[in-house]
């Protein structure tokens, strides 16, 4: 891919104490993926590491894509992070998640009283504060930090309503020896641009993920404000490229993601919003949330990815350096990252209504434009 080719900073000009966690989803066991997930946490990875600030090596950065992200794996992995920040206590923290999410309201005033990240292996019935990850605990924890730059990147769905593609997966279903057919590819990248009936039935029977339908190389991206590197944008993703837990839910095989790019469509939507705002802020750090109010984050085909993390990737390329109104100086810092990918959705009438909730200026990526 073309984050890969991109020429890696000097270890000189990366940060010993900085410290990230990413987490992509595509694959869940018990219900419908959620499509290119992978794929974000994959390409943010590749790129804060080669042009950010992160070094790339065990003691610096943490990854879990699909099975590898349990809500046990990814407890050990936030509470790593966390133990980073209360060592070092001007430690740059990162976590990255990219997958399913939900909203829990109050049954009686609507009121949001936590958001839930979604585990690779929940069942639709577990999804609580017990059993995934509760970011009213998450906040409470890095709130305690003293440290300064701390970013969180959410790209999931909290709206009300959204609990559909939490239903049960079909796979669920089927015969103990169907799900033992052939074993499942979590390759990055294996979504396929063959999307006609008889692929999309023989990935479905095989285990394998089911093309989205109309998947074109993507074809914007001009040369923008950072040099040769942002000239290259286009280039990116190219190609076809508490309830009673499970008695046995290692034996069921994952689901596979469903087939519309709009996974949330026609679903019975509550008209309130979900006050996501209002239930991280006040905060001193640096929430990026790909959708805070009552539409559904949406996905972006062309990218193969989800359309926040995509427009912030393509903003760190250098797309976004000077974004603010500040003077071009060759980083992009988080708050120009946000706002352009801000303007981009809306210029292309995507549903996010993206949060940032403290317009932090923590450089994230080296544009290469200077060199």
């Amino acid at each position: 891919e073309f984050i890969q080719a991109l020429p890696t900073l000097q270890r000189w000009e990366k940060r010993a104490d900085a410290f990230a966690v990413f987490t992509g989803i595509y694959r869940y066991k018990n219900v419908p993926g959620r499509h290119f997930a992978d794929r974000d946490a994959s390409n943010l990875h590749a790129l804060l590491t080669r042009r950010g600030p992160f070094l790339d090596d065990s003691e610096h950065v943490r990854m879990r894509l699909n099975e590898e992200a349990s809500r046990a794996v990814i407890l050990r992995d936030l509470n790593w992070l966390l133990r980073q920040g209360s060592i070092n206590p001007n430690a740059m923290l990162l976590f990255q998640f990219s997958g399913h999410g939900k909203a829990v309201l109050d049954p009686n005033t609507g009121q949001t009283l936590d958001l839930l990240l979604v585990p690779m292996e929940i069942r639709p019935e577990q999804v609580d504060a017990q059993n995934a990850i509760s970011l009213n605990w998450l906040k409470g924890q890095i709130n305690r930090l003293p440290n300064k730059d701390i970013v969180l990147v959410i790209d999931a769905c909290f709206v009300p309503g959204g609990e559909g593609c939490l239903r049960p997966s079909k796979r669920l279903l089927i015969t103990q020896n169907h799900s033992k057919s052939s074993p499942l590819s979590t390759k990055i990248g294996t979504v396929k641009g063959d999307s006609t009936r008889a692929s999309s039935s023989a990935a479905a029977d095989s285990g394998a993920p089911v093309p989205l339908a109309g998947i074109a190389p993507l074809e914007d991206g001009g040369p923008g404000v950072g040099g040769k590197l942002a000239k290259q944008v286009s280039k990116i993703f190219g190609g076809s490229s508490g309830s009673k837990a499970s008695a046995n839910p290692a034996t069921e095989a994952p689901s596979k993601p469903a087939e519309s790019t709009a996974h949330h469509k026609n679903m019975d939507h509550q008209a309130n919003d979900i006050h996501v705002a209002s239930l991280l802020m006040p905060t001193p750090h640096a929430w990026a949330i790909a959708s805070s109010g009552t539409a559904p984050p949406a996905l972006y085909p062309p990218g193969r990815q989800g359309a926040f993390t995509y427009h912030l990737i393509k903003a760190m390329l250098g797309e976004a350096d000077g974004a603010t109104g500040d003077a071009l100086d060759g980083w992009v810092n988080l708050a120009e990252a946000f706002q352009y990918a801000k303007e981009q959705m809306k210029i292309k009438a995507l549903s996010n209504q993206p949060l940032l909730t403290t317009p932090s200026k923590v450089r994230l990526t080296r544009t290469g434009g200077e060199r």
